[in-house]
């Protein structure tokens, strides 16, 4: 009995013994992790890390530090994340110079009268005739035809091609230009412009690619109407059919910038941002609009004839154009425009005209020659241009240097203070998992 009591309190010695060598331990490691924050906080590059384990500046002024540290490493965290808030916004900033220069590339015009089927050609055949007055909200009642049968469109799709009708049918370029001059010498209308095929029917673009590709790009040495392109236009409103944008009589004009050929462009807003389009040469944002909406004209509807009446066309395009992403290019010139009028040609011009060829009613030269020729002139204005300059306007070295800042100011620490504190966080995480004495 005195044998198992002994025995009893032997095993009984040894657990009490244990319990407390584990006690022991514990208290030891959490002894040797405060001594080991305390040696760090003690030599840390970190201002006032020091002052909150220093015993002999009392209680109330350590908890006054560490409240301190705490509330500046808050505002800097906040800060950081406002910094980087910023600089994935991609902010840039825009600069302006004024330039002057020997020679100034012309821009590039593109003229398309309103009509875009000639009443010469519809009148050939009764069926395009009719399909077309069919079309317009205001000759439907002239027209024979129900455009909603689907036989008629199958009769329609089955004989013509709408494509070949608007080329043949719209104006033609000796018809429409009939006069030009470049650099106050007469020259070659057909040599200049080319014939373009677009929603408005036939269109005549002056120094095309196709153009600039064979001859190069026109250039002003010289400000003045001198040095630019006149021509003139005959408007042919008896020829007036088929008017599907305006029911004005005359010509829309638009100026862009030559060309630019191949041009690789990466957008500062997005690095994903390339220039190459699916249908087009080169990039422009309309362009991209446009290869846009035939991307999603061709998946939903497949092809159909560009002058149909699509149901809800514009609530659609307002809903699908936000799905484009469409930014400006990197490169963009822009023409001022200066508009002036005058009533052409004069009385004496038509005098001159009407001896020249003889023409003896001067009344009927006068009201047609008002009625159907315009005079359109092309030329640079001043030798000079506004270059505007966009560049980011908070880069990566901004960052840096508000961080750093916001880093020296709160905490009067640096990058390599923070590579201490990370020294110290990698050394106890490693000892907790590993659990070996230091």
């Amino acid at each position: 009995m005195a044998e198992l009591s002994w025995n009893g309190e032997v095993r009984k010695s040894n657990a009490s013994a244990g319990q407390e060598n584990t006690q022991d331990s514990d208290g030891s490691e959490i002894l040797d992790k405060k001594a080991h924050f305390a040696e760090y906080a003690a030599n840390a590059t970190i201002h006032g890390l020091r002052n909150t384990v220093d015993p002999a500046i009392g209680r109330v002024r350590r908890i006054l530090w560490v409240l301190l540290l705490v509330g500046f490493a808050g505002y800097l965290i906040l800060t950081i994340i406002f910094r980087v808030q910023r600089y994935i916004t991609y902010p840039v900033a825009s600069k302006m110079q004024m330039i002057e220069t020997d020679i100034i590339a012309l821009p590039a015009m593109t003229i398309c009268n309103i009509n875009m089927i000639r009443k010469s050609y519809a009148e050939k055949d009764e069926l395009i005739k009719n399909v077309f007055l069919g079309f317009d909200i205001a000759t439907q009642s002239q027209s024979n035809l129900n455009i909603s049968d689907p036989k008629v469109a199958e009769k329609v799709d089955a004989e013509y091609d709408y494509h070949s009708i608007f080329i043949d049918g719209g104006y033609q370029l000796q018809d429409m230009i009939d006069f030009c001059m470049l650099n106050s010498s007469l020259v070659t209308c057909s040599d200049y412009f080319t014939t373009i095929s677009t929603p408005m029917g036939n269109c005549f673009t002056f120094q095309s690619m196709e153009f600039i590709q064979k001859k190069g790009r026109l250039v002003a040495s010289q400000s003045g109407v001198e040095q630019g392109l006149s021509i003139t236009v005959n408007i042919s409103q008896d020829e007036y059919f088929y008017q599907k944008y305006s029911y004005s009589a005359g010509i829309r004009v638009m100026r862009m910038p030559p060309p630019y050929g191949d041009n690789t462009c990466i957008d500062i807003d997005n690095s994903n941002i390339r220039s190459h389009l699916k249908y087009f040469d080169e990039y422009t944002k309309s362009g991209c609009i446009e290869e846009c909406n035939i991307d999603f004209l061709i998946s939903s509807c497949q092809c159909v004839p560009h002058m149909t009446n699509i149901k809800n066309v514009f609530k659609t395009n307002r809903e699908y154009l936000n799905k484009c992403k469409c930014h400006d290019p990197c490169i963009k010139t822009s023409y001022q425009v200066t508009k002036s009028e005058a009533s052409y040609p004069s009385e004496k011009r038509i005098k001159d005209i009407s001896t020249q060829y003889g023409i003896v009613n001067l009344s009927n030269l006068s009201t047609t020659m008002r009625k159907d020729r315009l005079a359109l002139t092309l030329y640079i204005s001043e030798m000079n241009y506004n270059l505007y300059k966009e560049s980011s306007a908070y880069s990566i070295g901004d960052f840096q240097s508000d961080v750093g800042g916001n880093l020296g100011l709160c905490l009067g620490a640096s990058f390599l203070s923070l590579a201490e504190l990370m020294e110290y966080f990698i050394f106890v995480i490693f000892k907790c998992a590993h659990n070996f004495p230091k």
